[in-house]
């Protein structure tokens, strides 16, 4: 069902964190640069990813879920599988509220959804869009 898992981190100060994921850890930048606001780590095969937090938030409207009504979101456990609609549907077909309908993000290139666990976390689930 789940084709792949990555851990996205929401940057308030993306230059900031980008310079300290590359310089300070020395992490291979796979993707992006420190102008955002977006950028890819490689990390033993694994994907780490680096947000703009404000981009996330303007794109699904919302600062933080059941935590802080305030407070933005500060991760998004992200999970690539091969049906985002099918998925989103059996999702709420179980109860489950979602954030952000299945939408096309263009810019991103992917088609996504989004809701929350139980304490509150972002959980994304995404397909790349067909060209």
């Amino acid at each position: 069902m789940f084709r792949s898992v990555h851990a996205q981190l929401l940057a308030s100060d993306f230059a900031a964190c980008f310079r300290f994921y590359q310089d300070t850890l020395g992490l291979e930048v796979a993707h992006g640069g420190a102008d955002g606001p977006y950028a890819q780590f490689l990390v033993s095969g694994v994907m780490l990813t680096l947000v703009d937090q404000a981009l996330v938030t303007k794109a699904l409207g919302t600062t933080g879920g059941r935590r802080s009504l305030s407070r933005p979101d500060e991760a998004v456990l992200v999970l690539g599988v091969d049906d985002v609609d099918g998925l989103a549907a059996s999702l709420k077909a179980k109860g489950l509220a979602l954030v952000s309908e299945p939408t096309d993000r263009p810019i991103w290139e992917l088609r996504t959804a989004h809701f929350r666990d139980p304490e509150g976390r972002l959980v994304e689930i995404n397909q790349p869009l067909e060209r």
